[in-house]
């Protein structure tokens, strides 16, 4: 017969319990470095929002919002994000220059941007080319930023993403922004993956 060992609770020398019932208790420590827990939202659909208006800042992608309660008020959280996008005018011209920010809780995430006291922080920026249609209508890109944001206490964060258009038009997400390609793919037109991670790192 195979022996088993059965638990109900561990305690420490002091006769705090450690654990109860499989689950450790409040008294358990990590060490510095240790991953206490993570978070992960992931997006494989394909999108693309039509008609935005030009200079403006949009928070309508919600499909990588990410929440995460700390559980150490002292933690880093290491945010990490990977965005397959593109845009076009409405009548595929240059879009201008696309812009991609990180928000923590509606406002824009200093860590995880360019410096907030200059004109447009952000962690990613493309800008199509004038008169290359071809270009406009079937390019992606990957935009992607990662940094330490700390906890600064255990109230729940949540991390999003918002996008700009210098001219106005369309972006896409997960795929090419040709308004061609909606019903059919055809050989070229990619269906992508967007991500968003939170890795609570103890102190």
């Amino acid at each position: 017969m195979p022996s088993a060992l059965r638990i109900r609770e561990l305690r420490d020398l002091n006769d705090n319990v450690m654990m109860s019932d499989g689950a450790l208790t409040s008294g358990v420590t990590f060490p510095a470095g240790h991953v206490v827990q993570v978070k992960y939202t992931s997006d494989k659909t394909r999108r693309l929002f039509s008609g935005r208006t030009s200079n403006t800042w949009y928070s309508d992608y919600t499909y990588l919002n990410t929440t995460i309660t700390p559980i150490y008020s002292d933690s880093l959280l290491f945010v990490q994000c990977n965005i397959m996008y593109y845009g076009s005018t409405d009548t595929d011209t240059s879009t201008g220059s696309i812009f991609l920010r990180m928000m923590m809780n509606g406002s824009i995430c200093p860590e995880l941007n360019g410096d907030t006291n200059q004109s447009h922080p952000c962690f990613s920026q493309s800008r199509s080319v004038v008169g290359d249609v071809s270009d406009l209508q079937y390019h992606t890109q990957i935009g992607a930023c990662s940094g330490l944001v700390p906890a600064s206490g255990l109230t729940t964060k949540t991390f999003s993403v918002e996008y700009r258009l210098q001219s106005g038009g369309r972006i896409s997400i997960n795929r090419d922004p040709s308004t061609a390609t909606d019903s059919n793919q055809g050989s070229h037109s990619p269906t992508g993956i967007s991500t968003l991670t939170i890795m609570e790192i103890k102190q």
